[in-house]
């Protein structure tokens, strides 16, 4: 299941990574800096 990812973006002040994919961008999620996801999935 290949998806294109439109936006990566690293909080400074969380340090989360967050990361925005999808044909419709309908996936939207975070990354811990523990590596733990974070967020509900759409």
């Amino acid at each position: 299941m290949l998806q294109p990812i439109y936006l990566i973006c690293v909080d400074n002040r969380t340090r989360n990574i967050y990361i925005l994919a999808g044909y419709d961008q309908e996936i939207e999620f975070q990354i811990l800096p523990n590596g733990e996801l974070s967020g509900e999935p759409n």
